[in-house]
């Protein structure tokens, strides 16, 4: 099959991106525990460890839960998992994680964050340590505040803490309302100094809470902990001999020739879900790559077509041929993704008239009692020249 593409974009389509608020702001750190293995020891990975550089202390990662597919970290039992910052002393900060606490929780664990920490312990201060207790059902600073909230479970919770090392400030946002506000450097341990020094993830012998989407961003910021929704495309591929139109089938039968026949591919996506779909890749096994990041908003119960949007995608077909296309539809920088495919076929008919090959079939059937008859008035005939030649040597 000779293959011809021919590509006119004749608009503009405006850019519309839906996207988490911590992906528009300026990351400076990010850990949403994908990119290891489920099941992986942190101890040494990542820039994680357990307190005080003990392998004792660590936490695994787990796709029991998941923000974002296909992990998060388990912090449960001995966990005392560590991550250290350097460099930020000055300007402001948001700290973002997102949290899921069961509602059948046993015991009080903690989320940490300190100005200053070694592996000896010589220098650790406290600026932020806040208890979750699902028994009790409260959210407690243990720092100067002494703030307390109704807990949250069974579902993706953020929380924010708003750093401003210049003013030496803290806000601290659970579940996207404001907790409590304090100093930095002297909120727990007093004394402390304004750097961002380490994140501690502590079980406190607890069972398992869990965290993804870990964020250190510039600015004052907000996290969306909502898990990406799931969409879904149909794709509907047709195949036509008129060039500008889409066909109304997917099957059809050209006859041999020559130099082939040219054939035309029409491309239909609809998006079945209730999110605007903001870019497109678009492959043909035959084609090749037809569509890649395309922009195009397609809403929620809208369709396109290829025709419609001015591609002209051809194909010279000398041989039987069947060609499958895979669409996909993405909001770009999200994990929002749909895909769906769809195939067509095209056969070459052989040509008119009766084959050669056929002339023994044609002979043993439509024509089979024809030259009996024939065979037999030979015979016949055969006979009676014989008879009478014997009669006349009589």
């Amino acid at each position: 099959m000779k293959r011809k593409a021919a590509v006119i974009l004749p608009f503009v389509i405006a850019l519309v991106l839906v996207l988490p608020l911590v992906a528009l702001a300026s990351v400076d750190w990010f850990d949403d525990f994908d990119s290891y293995p489920t099941g992986q020891d942190l101890h040494g990975v990542g820039g994680w460890k357990g307190w005080g550089n003990d392998p004792t202390f660590t936490a695994f990662t787990t796709a029991a839960q998941a923000a974002s597919a296909p992990n998060s970290v388990d912090i449960v039992g001995n966990s005392d998992l560590v991550h250290e910052y350097s460099g930020y002393t000055s300007g402001t900060w948001t700290f973002g994680a997102c949290q899921y606490l069961p509602s059948d929780l046993e015991g009080q664990t903690y989320f940490i964050l300190l100005n200053q920490y070694d592996d000896a312990g010589a220098t650790n201060n406290w600026s932020t340590q806040v208890l979750f207790d699902v028994l009790a059902g409260t959210v407690v600073d243990t720092g100067a505040s002494g703030a307390t909230a109704p807990v949250v479970t069974n579902q993706w919770v953020p929380i924010d803490i708003q750093i401003d090392l210049t003013q030496d400030t803290q806000a601290f946002y659970y579940n996207g309302v404001l907790f409590y506000t304090g100093t930095w450097s002297g909120h727990v341990s007093g004394g402390g100094i304004p750097a961002i020094g380490a994140l501690d993830l502590f079980a406190n012998g607890a069972s398992s809470a869990y965290y993804d989407n870990l964020s250190l961003t510039a600015g004052f910021n907000t996290t969306d902990c909502e898990p990406p929704a799931e969409v879904s495309i149909e794709l509907d591929k047709t195949v036509g001999t008129t060039a500008g139109v889409c066909a109304t089938t997917d099957e059809i039968v050209v006859p041999a020739g020559y130099g082939g026949t040219d054939v035309y591919y029409c491309y239909e996506v609809t998006n079945t879900s209730d999110i605007t779909l903001t870019h497109h890749d678009l492959d043909d096994s035959e084609l090749g790559t037809i569509l890649s990041g395309f922009e195009f908003d397609l809403g929620p119960g809208a369709s396109v077509d290829t025709v419609a949007a001015g591609l002209e995608l051809s194909a010279t077909i000398t041989s039987n041929t069947t060609n499958v296309a895979t669409w996909t539809a993405y909001i770009s920088g999200t994990e929002v993704m749909a895909y769906a495919m769809d195939a067509a076929t095209v056969t070459v008919a052989p040509p008119t008239g009766v084959a050669l090959s056929d002339f023994g079939a044609e002979m043993s059937t439509s024509l089979a009692p024809l030259w009996l008859a024939a065979l037999l008035a030979v015979i016949v005939v055969f006979g009676l020249v014989i008879r009478r030649k014997i009669v006349m040597s009589d």
